[in-house]
Parts: C-alpha cells; structure tokens; sequence
C-alpha cells in the first residue's frame, strides 16, 4: 500500500514513549481535555435550556441526552452532576418549561 508515510506506516503502534516529561506532558493533556469537555458540557446544556424555553421539546431532548452522556462520560454514571440533564430531560418529556 502506497501511504504518504512511506515505512512509518508500518511501525508498531503499541510502541510506548518514555521519557523525562512524557507524564506530566500526559497529565496536562488529560487535565485540558477535561476542561474542554466540562465547557462542552456548559454550552450544551444551555442550548438544550433555550430549546426548552422556546418550546422545540425535541430537540431540548436530543440536547439533554447528549448532555447525559457527556457528563455520565466524564462524571461517571453514578454522579450528582447528572441531575441537571435528567431535570431538563423530564421536562422536555413532560412537555413544560423550566
């Protein structure tokens, strides 16, 4: 096969780096993913809110369950953080507006 990588295609990918900083460099790369994620989180949340108030109960919905997983994904599946999205879920299931 004919890659723009030439023979580094071929390379083993479970090949580890080690090195001095490649942890630390690891752990700030997790940390900013995490915030990343909890912005992400934010931002969804409140679209999912306004689609709520304005009334687009589906789209509230597709909203809050992306909310879920992404707080279930960073949280765990067994965090108070997800009482916010179920709390907007139940209502856009319901049919009223926080």
């Amino acid at each position: 096969m004919n890659t723009p990588f030439g023979s580094l295609s071929g390379m083993n990918s479970s090949l580890r780096v080690a090195g001095p900083g490649v942890q630390e460099e690891r752990q700030r790369h997790l940390e900013s993913l995490e915030l990343g994620l909890i912005a992400i989180i934010d931002v969804a949340l409140s679209e999912s809110t306004m689609l709520l108030h304005e009334g687009d109960n589906k789209g509230a919905i597709a909203g809050g369950l992306k909310t879920l997983q992404f707080v279930q994904d960073l949280y765990g599946p067994n965090s108070i953080q997800q009482v916010e999205p179920y709390f907007l879920l139940s209502k856009a299931h319901q049919g009223t507006t926080i």
